[in-house]
């Protein structure tokens, strides 16, 4: 069975069953912000994910879902060998968050992603 690791913005919530992601989505312990991994995702399934996520995240308006979906899927693709494809993320990703910052005032994420600009 996976073992998922999840993290809520920046805080790592920890590692969990597949079973224990769905009881946490099913009784609210996880909301549709956290981002959940596994380790040996390959960048095709994780494309997948990524693709919902954003969708998600855009269909709440909630741009800064939309850049971490951005920036968590470039990290997906660089542990699996692409660092090009990653920073072509992580600039999509602050892309994102500084119009998210535009439009809804400051957004913690832009300090962090402008550190890879």
């Amino acid at each position: 069975m996976a073992t998922i690791h999840i993290t809520r913005g920046t805080t790592g919530l920890g590692t969990f069953s597949e079973e224990e992601v769905r009881e946490g989505l099913r009784t609210g312990r996880f909301i549709s912000t956290d981002l959940g991994w596994r380790e040996g995702m390959s960048a095709e399934e994780a494309q997948h994910w990524f693709e919902e996520a954003r969708r998600l995240a855009l269909a709440a308006g909630n741009m800064r879902a939309n850049a971490w979906a951005h920036a968590s899927f470039g990290r997906n693709l660089a542990v699996n060998g692409s660092a090009d494809e990653y920073v072509l993320r992580v600039r999509e990703a602050l892309a994102l968050a500084i119009d998210a910052k535009a439009k809804a005032g400051p957004a913690p994420i832009v300090s962090r992603l402008l550190r890879f600009q």
